[in-house]
C-alpha cells in the first residue's frame, strides 16, 4: 500500500522567526526544556489537515532533536494541538538519519532513500535550502545513468515515489501558498476511486460546506463564467 510521509521541522514552519519575539517564546531561551514553546497557529492547523486528510506518517526532522527525545518532541506538538498521535513513524525511523556534520537536505535524502517504496510520497517542509537539492537526488534515483554514484535506485518501479520539498521563510513561517502547495502534492485535489476529493471532505467537515460532485463543480464555474463574462 503506497504510503504518504511529511517531515516535520519545528524552527521557522512550525516555529517563525517573528515568533521568537512574543513574551511566551521568549521563556524558551530561559527555560532548559522549551516544553511550553508556542507554534503558530495556523501553521499547527496546516499540519494536522495534511496529516489528517492526506493520511501521512509523521517524520522529525528538526534540529530540537539534538537537546530532546522523541517522547519530548511528542509532547510539545501535543501542548501545541498537533494531532499527530497515532501517526508517528516507527522508532527506527521517526527521525531523520543524522551524521556529526551532515547537512539537513542529506539527512532528509539519506531517510527517505532508506525508506522509500513504490508510489510513496514524501513532504518536506522546511526552511533549510539545502532541501532543495532532495529533488535532484530524486530524479537521479529514477535516472540512475545520470550518476552512477548514487546508491538509491528507483529506475524499476511503475511507480517511483515521489518528493517534495515546501520552501517555507524562516522569519514569516508557513504560507497559505505553502499550505495548498503541500495539500496538492498531497492529492488532495485527486479524486482517485471516490465521489469526492480530499479537498471536499476538508471543506465539509472543517467549514461546513455541501460537498460537490466534480460535475457539480464545473457546472457552477461555467455558470459563474458566464456571470463574469456579462459583467465585463
Amino acid at each position: 500500500m503506497n504510503k504518504t510521509y511529511i517531515l516535520v521541522d519545528f524552527d521557522g514552519p512550525l516555529l517563525a522567526s517573528k515568533s521568537l519575539y512574543t513574551p511566551r517564546n521568549q521563556l524558551k531561551f530561559r527555560e532548559a526544556d522549551g516544553i511550553n514553546t508556542k507554534f503558530d497557529e495556523f501553521s499547527v492547523w496546516a499540519h494536522n489537515m495534511w496529516a489528517k486528510y492526506g493520511e501521512a506518517t509523521i517524520i522529525f526532522s528538526t534540529n530540537w532533536c539534538m537537546h530532546k527525545t522523541t517522547e519530548e518532541l511528542k509532547t510539545i506538538c501535543k501542548n501545541n494541538g498537533l494531532e499527530f498521535n497515532n501517526r508517528y513513524a516507527d522508532d527506527d525511523h521517526i527521525l531523520t538519519q543524522r551524521k556529526l556534520t551532515s547537512g539537513r537536505g542529506s539527512e532528509v535524502w539519506w531517510t527517505i532513500g532508506d525508506m522509500a517504496e513504490e508510489g510513496d510520497r514524501f513532504l518536506i517542509v522546511d526552511d533549510d535550502t539545502s532541501c532543495k537539492y532532495v529533488d535532484k537526488y530524486a530524479q537521479t534515483a529514477i535516472d540512475p545513468d545520470s550518476n552512477p554514484a548514487g546508491y538509491v535506485n528507483w529506475s524499476k518501479m511503475d511507480t517511483p515515489p515521489q518528493v517534495k520539498w515546501l520552501e517555507v521563510d524562516t522569519t514569516e513561517g508557513l504560507s497559505l501558498q505553502n499550505f495548498r502547495d503541500g495539500a496538492n502534492f498531497l492529492g488532495f485535489n485527486e479524486y482517485g476511486l471516490e465521489t469526492y476529493t480530499p479537498w471536499d471532505y476538508m471543506n465539509k467537515n472543517e467549514f461546513s460546506k455541501e460537498l460537490k460532485t466534480k460535475e457539480e463543480k464545473e457546472k457552477l464555474q461555467k455558470e459563474m463564467d458566464i456571470l463574469i463574462s456579462c459583467m465585463i
